[in-house]
């Protein structure tokens, strides 16, 4: 396979649309996304400069490609630099095809196999940048199903069976597909003894170029679906890949077994947390013993967090504090509250102060 496919193809029109530049671009070899799975990606050169595809839109119902300059400072340029009517080589990038393909692929299989093992019927599925989802109607929340569903996923991967794309009318049909159209001409996708349904993306030629698949999460979405979170293949790699890499670098980071040092730093975390709670406590107790009975008392700098800071405001109020309570900390965060509350506010917003809220009201000073 071709790390970079070539292509030739007119370009129709060029438009800017809220400071963005499209093309119409007159070719089927383009993927334009749908169905869940994102557009091709690639590029082309014009007088010098490279043009990148970015992505596409429906713009009076036809379908332009957003397009920009590899170098940001010749966006204002890349109008002017495209001919319209001109055949220009277009450089699809495959290996993004390819990992895309083996999403779509996969996801073929294991909703095959969701519905004939368990009878869960796909309800929804896209490709996103770093991994996928599928949703399927009637799944529950049996873990063994998911260990099973991937484990067979697998399977169908390495039985190198071809996936068959073709078109064919509806009324030709002999047999239900797995998913519902009201079209008369279907582009179906078909692999044998484990899916066949209507389907535009695009898909790998044989099962085994999948490549691997795992199911990284399943959650709960709704009463009636299950969202399940996966990759395949390249994608998969990647993955591997990002998590490896952060576990070397919490290793260089943290001394000794790193699951054993975190437990060891929740731990101290925690310490620290009822230390800090203790002493919030102590300060509102000193404060109580002079304080109580001010209009309006004000209390600036403190060497607390936001958060902290609410919570010493609630203590306040616990033990007895009527009046109105200003309170600051050192990086210009405050919390207000108490019946001034809203009449300071107002004077530090024509200040420049940013923030809200309804009770006790949280935000920052101006700088």
């Amino acid at each position: 396979m071709n790390l970079v496919d070539v292509i030739n193809a007119r370009i129709n029109d060029v438009k800017e649309v809220s400071g963005k530049s499209y093309i119409l671009i007159d070719s089927s070899e383009l993927y334009p996304g749908g169905g869940g799975q994102p557009p091709d990606r690639g590029y082309f050169e014009t007088l010098g400069m490279r043009i990148e595809l970015k992505g596409t839109e429906k713009i009076n119902n036809s379908i332009y490609w957003w397009i920009e300059p590899s170098k940001h400072n010749e966006i204002h340029e890349i109008s002017s630099k495209i001919e319209i009517g001109k055949t220009y080589k277009i450089f699809i990038d495959s290996l993004w095809r390819f990992e895309l393909s083996q999403q779509h692929t996969a996801q073929h299989i294991m909703s095959g196999l969701a519905l004939s093992l368990f009878g869960w019927e796909t309800y929804g599925f896209s490709i996103f940048t770093d991994d996928s989802k599928v949703e399927f109607i009637g799944a529950d929340e049996d873990k063994e199903k998911y260990e099973m569903l991937e484990r067979k996923t697998n399977e169908v991967i390495l039985s190198r069976i071809p996936v068959r794309t073709y078109e064919e009318y509806a009324e030709n049909l002999t047999e239900q597909l797995r998913k519902n159209t009201d079209k008369e001409r279907l582009r179906i996708v078909e692999i044998p003894q484990i899916d066949k349904c209507p389907c535009g993306g695009t898909h790998v030629e044989n099962t085994v170029e999948v490549g691997g698949f795992a199911i990284l999460n399943w959650e709960r979405k709704n009463s009636k679906a299950i969202r399940v979170i996966f990759a395949a293949g390249v994608r998969l790699a990647k993955i591997s890949k990002f998590f490896y890499g952060r576990e070397l670098e919490l290793r260089k980071k943290l001394t000794g077994d790193v699951n054993i040092r975190i437990g060891e730093i929740l731990a101290e975390n925690n310490m620290h947390l009822k230390k800090e709670k203790k002493l919030i406590e102590l300060l509102a107790e000193n404060i109580l013993k002079k304080s109580i009975n001010e209009d309006i008392l004000e209390l600036k700098g403190l060497p607390l967090t936001q958060k902290e800071l609410k919570f010493l405001d609630s203590l306040l109020r616990e033990r007895g504090v009527n009046g109105t309570l200003f309170i600051t900390n050192e990086e210009g965060y405050f919390v207000l509250s108490g019946k001034k509350a809203e009449e300071i506010f107002l004077n530090l917003k024509t200040n420049g102060a940013s923030g809200g809220g309804k009770g006790i009201i949280t935000g920052k000073l101006s700088v």
